[in-house]
C-alpha cells in the first residue's frame, strides 16, 4: 500500500472504472428505520432533498466527510456542497463521479480525499477517517432506504463498530439534520460499485476542533 508506483497504477485503473451518480427519482418517505440504532456524535445529515431535482448526493457526501476534517463548516448544502460541485466542474442538474468529488473538495475546501479500494474501507473507518462511496441504490437493504427506485447514488460512511462489523451510514436522501444509522458492513458492501468509485479523508479532527479549535492529526497513509 505504501509502494507509490503500484498505487499510482491502481489509481489510473480505478479512474477508468468510475461511474456517475444519477438523479434520485421518485418521492422519499421520511427517515430510515434505524434498525441497528443511531450513530450519535456531532456529524449529521447534509441533505440533498432541500431542493429538486435530487442530484447532489455526491457533493453532500463529500461535504459531510469534510466536516470530519475541518471545524467551522456549515451543514447547509447550498454552501459547501455546492462549492464542491462548482469546483469539481459539473453544472447543477447532473450527478458526479469520484474524481470530481476529490477535485472539488480539494479546490473548494482544501480537503484531500484519496481514492480507495472497497476492501480498504473498514480499516479507514476503524482508524477514524470518513469515506465517500458510490453504490447502486436498489441493492441496499430496505432498512436503509427511503425510496423504492434504482439509481447510482453516493453516501458518506463514518465510524465503525467491531461487534458484527457495523458502519455509520449517512445518506443525503435522509432529512436535513438526521442522525446517521448503524448498518451492517456486509449489507453496504453488497451495494457498492467497484474499486475507484470510493474515497477517504486523510486527516482526523479532534473533539476540540469540532467545537471551534484547530487540532488536526495527520495520516501517513497514501
Amino acid at each position: 500500500m505504501n509502494d507509490w508506483v503500484p498505487r499510482a497504477l491502481l489509481r489510473i485503473w480505478w479512474r477508468l472504472r468510475e461511474r456517475n451518480s444519477e438523479i434520485a427519482s421518485g418521492d422519499t418517505f421520511g427517515s430510515p428505520a434505524y434498525k441497528y440504532g443511531k450513530v450519535g456524535g456531532t456529524l449529521r445529515i447534509v441533505s440533498e432533498t432541500t431542493e429538486t431535482p435530487y442530484v447532489c448526493c455526491g457533493y453532500c457526501s463529500a461535504h459531510m466527510a469534510s466536516r470530519t476534517v475541518i471545524s467551522g463548516l456549515t451543514d447547509q448544502m447550498h454552501t459547501e456542497a455546492h462549492a464542491i460541485r462548482s469546483a469539481g466542474g459539473r453544472s447543477h442538474n447532473n450527478g458526479n463521479n469520484a474524481q470530481e468529488l476529490r477535485d472539488g473538495a480539494r479546490e473548494a475546501l482544501g480537503v484531500t480525499l484519496s481514492a480507495i479500494a472497497t476492501d480498504e474501507v473498514p480499516d479507514r473507518l476503524r482508524a477514524g477517517y470518513a469515506c465517500t462511496i458510490g453504490l447502486q441504490y436498489a441493492d441496499l437493504p430496505d432498512y436503509l432506504k427511503v425510496q423504492n427506485n434504482d439509481f447510482g447514488h453516493a453516501v458518506c460512511l463514518y465510524r465503525w463498530r467491531e461487534d458484527e462489523e457495523y458502519v455509520g451510514f449517512y445518506d443525503p436522501l435522509w432529512p436535513q439534520g438526521a442522525d446517521g444509522a448503524w448498518a451492517r458492513w456486509s449489507d453496504v458492501k453488497r451495494a457498492m460499485w467497484g474499486d475507484g468509485n470510493h474515497s477517504t479523508t486523510m486527516k482526523l479532527i479532534s473533539s476540540a476542533s469540532i467545537w471551534g479549535q484547530s487540532a488536526w492529526n495527520s495520516s501517513a497513509w497514501v
